[in-house]
């Protein structure tokens, strides 16, 4: 449950047929939920309310108003206490910057859901197509939600697709700067003395690290071409002129930025329009170094640091039989992770998933809570900072590394040490530990250990704070 999932909540059982029970629960779709309310210890889930699932097309039109109404607001309040300018400005960013409750609603998913196993395979495809700066991160919760979550069901060329056309990467990845000069637009923009030109950041990740890596031997002209394709996708903010020329906020192309050409890439000719990126990441998913890239990449998360030859064909071999099918090869991957799991130290934000599941704790604020002032300083985003492993927090295009050693140190130990200690504080149960290891099955030898310590939280901290649950074995 660990390596693929998380851990059971006091209510429910580790499961007789492990495996079953993972590739069962690859196959649900749990609502996203959240307690309303604790009765006895236990929480009384209700979905989350409607208001809080912006669409992509609410998320452009916020970017330009939270700036606005930050300048607005600084102009109205400048002679106001700083109380009352910082609740102002509080107010405004639960308005219109949802990353937190992006977050809280990741947090709600991953803490009550019954789908785990779905929730860890989204976790490595939001991580794969990394989102790592602002403003781009006001937009990434619908990324996760109405992209990469349903594409979990389909092809991974579908996938690829809709997740490099959505305006998060557009816009983190500069493709939304990136007009082509032979296009209208591009000539336009000389006639009057402007400076134009394309941006290959997209287009040099999505070879590079979203599709078929260095291993497909691109060159720079590749790189270049693939830049000419992506011209013209993307829009920063749905302005009145930017509605003029967009073919729609599902799929942000403006034609007049785009460049009318043919482009060669990889061997293979492209053409004009938003058929060509479609075209391109088709292609891109069919390619051997793609299948042989991600099958590793999959086997490094889920199985070991150092996946054999062996575990990375079998992946990569189900992935040419099934045309790139995700639901087969995530079921692949879960059968070998039975087989042939090897010793992996998990992130840390699902070690703090698995310790606030097992002990019941009230320790994330719920999409409501998070937009209440008062409770403004228990901000969920400082907490998984601090841990280094926040889905909305600046990192390069490459994502959280895979490794287990580069999240082991002195001081992430510290970190989880304090991290567990203050999940302990928020626990209906004061005895929760020692009460868990019958539902967790610990082993005599873990239950000897935890008894050696003085008081219930220490046991707590002992258990959380032990190999046994910051990693999974072989």
């Amino acid at each position: 449950m660990m390596r693929v999932g998380f851990l059971p909540r006091s209510e429910e059982a580790i499961p007789d047929d492990p495996l079953s029970w993972a590739i069962e629960q690859l196959h649900s779709q749990d609502i996203a939920q959240m307690p309303e309310e604790w009765v006895d210890g236990r929480p009384k889930l209700v979905p989350i309310p409607d208001r809080y699932g912006w669409t992509q097309k609410t998320r452009l039109e916020n970017v330009a108003k939270l700036d606005q109404a930050i300048k607005a607001s600084r102009r109205e309040h400048a002679k106001s206490s700083q109380f009352v300018r910082d609740k102002a400005k509080f107010e405004i960013l639960t308005k219109y910057d949802c990353r937190w409750i992006d977050l809280s609603r990741m947090n709600m998913r991953s803490v009550y859901g019954t789908d785990t196993v779905r929730q860890r395979f989204g976790h490595f495809w939001f991580n794969h197509f990394t989102i790592g700066s602002y403003p781009a991160f006001r937009t990434a919760g619908d990324l996760f939600e109405s992209r990469i979550l349903p594409g979990l069901e389909g092809q991974f060329s579908d996938l690829l697709y809709s997740a490099i056309s959505h305006s998060s990467m557009l816009i983190y990845l500069d493709n939304v700067n990136s007009v082509s000069p032979d296009s209208k637009e591009g000539r336009d923009r000389r006639r009057a003395g402007k400076h134009v030109g394309l941006n290959d950041n997209l287009a040099r990740e999505l070879l590079e690290l979203h599709s078929c890596s260095p291993l497909a031997n691109y060159t720079e002209a590749d790189i270049h071409n693939t830049a000419r394709v992506l011209a013209g996708w993307g829009v920063g903010e749905l302005n009145i002129n930017a509605r003029r020329k967009l073919k729609s906020v599902e799929e942000p192309f403006i034609a007049v930025k785009s460049d009318p050409g043919t482009k060669l890439i990889l061997g293979k000719e492209y053409g004009r329009g938003p058929g060509a990126l479609k075209s391109l990441t088709k292609d891109l998913s069919e390619r051997p170094e793609t299948r042989r890239y991600i099958s590793r990449k999959l086997a490094t998360h889920f199985i070991s640091d150092n996946p054999s030859k062996r575990v990375t064909d079998a992946i990569e071999s189900t992935w040419r039989d099934t045309s790139g099918n995700l639901q087969k090869v995530h079921e692949k991957v879960l059968e070998l992770a039975w087989h042939h799991g090897e010793y992996k130290l998990l992130w840390p934000s699902h070690w703090l998933y698995n310790i606030v599941r097992f002990s019941g704790s009230n320790y994330f604020l719920t999409p409501t809570q998070i937009t209440n002032f008062k409770l403004a300083d228990d901000d969920a985003g400082v907490k998984f900072r601090e841990l280094g492993n926040c889905f909305w927090m600046k990192r390069q295009p490459n994502g959280f590394s895979l490794q287990s050693s580069d999240w082991v140190s002195s001081e992430h130990l510290d970190r989880r040490i304090r991290f567990a200690m203050s999940v302990k504080t928020r626990c209906w149960d004061t005895d929760i530990a020692l009460k868990a290891s019958k539902n967790l099955r610990l082993s005599k030898d873990m239950v000897g250990y935890m008894s050696r310590f003085d008081n219930a939280t220490e046991q707590f901290v002992s258990l959380c704070t032990n190999q046994w649950l910051m990693g999974v074995h072989s």
